[in-house]
């Protein structure tokens, strides 16, 4: 399972050794969105935008329970969402595969004033009359996370699994084998990587990124 926990107490450390109020978007738990998905099919096997809220839910669980976690360990947090900031998708007749229309800068700017820590469920936005969810495809969390960066004008950090960017992926290496690890890329060589099945980021992620000016670490 996720250790939320230890995901707080970093999170408090870096909120206090940068100085910044920090805005997380974060991802369901590892294997909750196929979990999910299979279920809501099951659940409502007619009804793609049932099953596209359902699915969300892994996202708002993870964000409430590193929220819950924040408040234990003391930190100042609130955890917001896509309604507070009017996060918006398109999703035509597909909710599975929306398209990002983006959130409300002012809003976005007045509410993360009121906690040094403010947390959001990445993945999912709110179809334009702010009744359904909206998937905006699978890694989706990557997009948010860098139109909100590109929205508050400031830097996005990524916290993955694999912990760098290697050159190819370490779960494929031979037998003493060991990739190496690459410190630095532009956006067009981090698309390239993406575009080829190096899946750290979203692809439309790093064309976001790059379009806003937005520095990724």
């Amino acid at each position: 399972g996720e250790d939320y926990p230890a995901s707080a107490k970093a999170l408090e450390q870096l909120q206090r050794d940068s100085g910044a109020r920090l805005l997380v978007v974060v991802s369901a738990a590892k294997g909750q969105t196929n979990k999910l998905i299979a279920e809501a099919k099951e659940d409502f096997p007619s009804d793609p935008w049932a099953q596209a809220s359902a699915v969300a839910k892994g996202e708002d669980m993870s964000a409430e329970q590193l929220f819950l976690a924040c408040r234990v360990a003391g930190a100042d947090a609130q955890l917001i969402s896509a309604v507070d900031i009017d996060l918006l998708g398109w999703g035509g007749d597909d909710p599975f595969h929306g398209h990002l229309l983006g959130a409300n800068g002012d809003k976005l700017k007045r509410v993360t004033q009121k906690a040094l820590i403010t947390i959001i469920p990445g993945y999912y936005a709110l179809d334009q009359k702010r009744r359904r969810r909206v998937l905006l495809g699978r890694g989706a969390t990557d997009l948010i996370a860098v139109a909100l960066a590109g929205a508050l004008g400031t830097d996005c950090l990524f916290c993955k699994d694999g912990g760098a960017v290697y050159a190819f992926d370490p779960r494929r290496a031979e037998p003493g084998q060991r990739p190496k690890c690459i410190s630095h890329l532009s956006y067009d060589q981090s698309h390239v990587f993406t575009s080829s099945g190096h899946g750290f980021l979203m692809p439309q992620s790093l064309l976001l990124a790059k379009q806003q000016g937005v520095a990724l670490y």
